[in-house]
């Protein structure tokens, strides 16, 4: 009999302390301005998951509260900087159709910054371009113009922001920089260091290696040619030692890192001019370069059906 009644006894404390430990950790969910204040507070603290946590039960709780909107946006926020694009992008545009027009704004220009570094800047430009004509945006027109052209500049789109850098005032602050910007536009692009591609691939199909010492990357170019003629080597060798199945399998594998040489080499000089074009974006404008803008082909890639070898 004693057993049952330690077990129903140790069962009803144990209850007991787990409410009050629950009760101490989160904020009573019927107060909405203090489960607010509790995300807030966690996300000030850099405890973005729980702040994530408490902004998505605020927004479940009370959908149609006055501060939802800052809740979107905030959650938003938290969501950036745990680098959930996708996740912020929903708040952000949450925040933009719930909120007045001030809290809109903000929440645009947040979308944008989230469009830009998750790789999308065309999309950045777009949403600037149309926060331009926003009536409430007032001086800040000239700002997001700005932001737009160079949000077109990572998306490498030349004369879309020759346009919008044209809309500027020139009584506005920005109208110097703007101008500046644009005579950069209309003067360097032409004369860009650049490789062309076609040479680069042709070049490596008349001697394996040739278009990645044209590119500039002396060590693919070295490891291309000796890997082609070693395995042109051994296939000869397998031909004079009458072992036809060793020397198909050496023509194989050659063919295989010939063609891909030449895609490779073609590829090293895209990506060449790629990087000219990215140094001058960020040297003329301070565009911070979206991740999946910056696509690296650092090395030699051959390509055969099915297989790629990468160094």
């Amino acid at each position: 009999m004693r057993c049952p009644a330690i077990l129903a006894l140790f069962l009803a404390t144990s209850c007991l302390f787990s409410h009050r430990e629950l009760n101490a950790q989160a904020p009573m969910r019927g107060d909405p301005d203090r489960l607010l204040s509790f995300a807030h507070h966690l996300r000030e603290r850099g405890d973005l998951y729980r702040a994530e946590g408490e902004y998505m039960a605020f927004l479940s709780l009370f959908p149609h509260h006055s501060k939802a909107p800052e809740a979107w946006l905030s959650l938003g926020r938290t969501r950036q900087s745990m680098q959930n694009w996708d996740g912020a992008l929903e708040a952000f545009f949450s925040a933009m159709s719930k909120a007045d027009p001030h809290l809109a704004i903000e929440a645009r220009w947040a979308a944008a910054d989230t469009l830009l570094a998750s790789g999308k800047p065309p999309e950045a430009a777009q949403i600037l371009h149309e926060l331009a004509r926003d009536p409430f945006l007032g001086n800040l027109r000239s700002k997001a113009l700005l932001s737009s052209a160079k949000a077109l500049l990572a998306a490498r789109e030349w004369e879309k922001a020759k346009e919008f850098l044209r809309e500027i005032s020139p009584a506005q602050p920005e109208a110097q920089e703007a101008s500046e910007l644009l005579i950069r536009l209309e003067t360097d692009p032409p004369w860009l260091p650049r490789r062309n591609e076609w040479l680069a691939g042709g070049l490596s199909a008349l001697v394996p290696g040739a278009g990645h010492l044209y590119v500039g990357k002396p060590w693919e170019a070295l490891t291309s040619f000796l890997l082609n003629l070693a395995f042109l080597a051994g296939s000869v060798w397998s031909v004079k030692e009458g072992c036809l199945i060793s020397s198909g399998i050496f023509s194989f594998l050659e063919l295989g890192w010939y063609l891909g040489g030449i895609q490779s080499a073609a590829e090293a000089a895209r990506t060449y001019n790629e990087e000219q074009e990215r140094r001058w974006i960020r040297e003329i404008g301070q565009v911070p370069m979206p991740g999946a803008d910056c696509r690296s082909h650092n090395g030699v890639s051959f390509r055969v059906p099915g297989l790629q070898w990468r160094f």
